[in-house]
């Protein structure tokens, strides 16, 4: 388990291609709060600016993140020569998803670090209902990536397709779907049927978390799981093909 966790880790992170990605990322953050903060700006002000940068964090940051640690492999077929050594299917589905969470939790760190950085150039003060509600909002964009990815990899690995997956993701991050059920749960019938379920959804769920209701983690959780194991069940129907 380690072992092909610690090469995947060493993989990825001597790619310059994400140095280079957080690096324009942090370059954007900065750029954009200079031209929005003043000498009148409030930490508030700044705060607002980051909860709305980080509104689009899913998407940008996220493709990025899934492209990496998934698409690479299915591009070069390295999975499929991994499970022709030997590697369970089970395995690499959790792995990934264990690597997925690790390098999204680095990169957020690193851009919570950028933003304290430019705060102590402001010399704000934050007080502790603002960092509160950054914390929230950013766990919940955390989170929100990996169930994503997680929801996603069902497809990636039914298909073995990095293009589905990377179509799939972004339908997800961006709420097309979460639309679609949306309006078909609000269907009268359906309301009538089962109420409205709406706020089961994943979306509606990682937006309570942002609200502080943890309660929300349960529902996440559930998603996450049964995912996996959508994901292991596909994977395991899939012939290995070998270029």
């Amino acid at each position: 388990m380690t072992k092909y966790i610690r090469s995947e880790l060493y993989r990825i992170f001597k790619k310059k291609s994400l140095y280079i990605f957080m690096g324009i990322i942090a370059l954007g953050f900065v750029l954009i709060n200079y031209m929005m903060l003043n000498s009148q700006s409030t930490s508030l002000d700044y705060i607002s600016n980051t909860l709305n940068l980080l509104s689009f964090a899913t998407i940008i940051a996220g493709i990025y993140i899934f492209n990496t640690v998934y698409n690479d492999d299915f591009n070069s077929n390295a999975l499929n020569a991994g499970v022709g050594l030997g590697i369970k299917r089970s395995s690499i589905v959790i792995y990934k998803l264990i690597i997925m969470t690790i390098l999204t939790i680095v990169m957020f760190a690193f851009f919570t670090l950028v933003f304290f950085l430019m705060g102590m150039m402001y010399k704000f003060k934050f007080s502790n209902l603002e960092i509160e509600s950054l914390v929230l909002y950013t766990s919940s964009i955390i989170v929100g990536i990996i169930g994503y990815a997680s929801l996603t990899s069902i497809i990636i690995f039914a298909t073995q397709k990095a293009i589905y997956g990377t179509i799939t993701y972004l339908l997800l991050c961006t709420e097309m779907v979460h639309s679609l059920v949306t309006m078909g749960l609000k269907f009268p019938p359906v309301t009538s049927l089962m109420g409205d379920r709406s706020s089961w959804l994943f979306s509606s769920l990682t937006g309570e978390l942002a609200q502080g209701k943890y309660i929300s983690l349960i529902g996440i959780g559930v998603y996450i799981l049964v995912s996996i194991v959508l994901a292991i069940l596909m994977f395991n129907k899939k012939e290995v093909e070998f270029i």
